[in-house]
């Protein structure tokens, strides 16, 4: 039950990311077909007075479509901390500090999506934030930082609420272990010397209670980093 669940978690994890880039490449089949029926027109015009008019119209109309399509309107769901819900409308290419400003957050906390902290500096589409999605208002969040046995580090803002498991599948999708996570289970993660479970779902601040920046100690093939 617990491989089910983190499995499909997982799974909602990557479809975004799949369903942007097959979105993408409809976009680019549809302006490469636009671009080759522009090419055909203007030289069968090259020797029309109205030539540099009719381009400059075509190209106009192009790039208008193409923004249209490319920054598309989108309706976000907004739940606050005291589970009110709201609607917002936003362009895909609106950083998230745009949407931020409209929710007038300086004093109520963070913007989460899927229990990750948005970037003020990315774009909703850079986000994957697609119409229809909910974005909590939370206001606490903790920095996970992962020591890993090549001395890199990466650190994760997350929602308080996040599950173990679900902290675990982010780094390890995000550092191409899954197999050797999930699969051969030659990767382990510590804290405070005691091993975490990948298939664990108490939150984390249960865990970590009130560390803002606890490390995780991630151990690959018995060899350990971090303090």
């Amino acid at each position: 039950m617990y491989m089910d669940s983190t499995a499909k978690n997982i799974k909602c994890i990557i479809q975004p990311y799949e369903d942007k880039i097959r979105q993408l490449e409809e976009i680019i089949k549809q302006k490469d077909f636009e671009i080759i029926v522009l090419k055909q027109k203007l030289n069968n015009n090259n020797s029309n007075q109205n030539t540099n008019f009719f381009n400059m119209k075509m190209f106009g109309d192009i790039n208008n479509n193409i923004n249209q399509q490319m920054n598309k309107e989108i309706k976000l769901i907004v739940k606050s901390k005291n589970n009110k819900l709201d609607i917002v409308s936003c362009l895909e290419n609106d950083k998230i500090s745009i949407l931020e400003n409209k929710l007038n957050l300086i004093e109520k906390g963070y913007l989460i999506h899927d229990y990750r902290v948005l970037s003020s500096e990315l774009t909703l589409k850079e986000a994957g934030i697609r119409n229809g999605f909910i974005i909590n208002i939370k206001p606490n969040v903790i920095n996970i930082i992962f020591a890993n046995t090549t001395g890199y580090i990466s650190n994760y803002f997350l929602d308080e609420d996040c599950p173990v498991n679900m902290t675990i599948a982010f780094y390890s999708i995000e550092n191409n272990i899954i197999n050797r996570v999930y699969d051969k289970n030659v990767v382990s993660f510590l804290f405070n010397a005691c091993k975490l479970r990948i298939y664990d779902d108490t939150p984390i601040k249960n865990i970590f209670e009130y560390r803002p920046n606890p490390r995780i100690i991630v151990n690959d093939n018995d060899n350990l980093i971090g303090g």
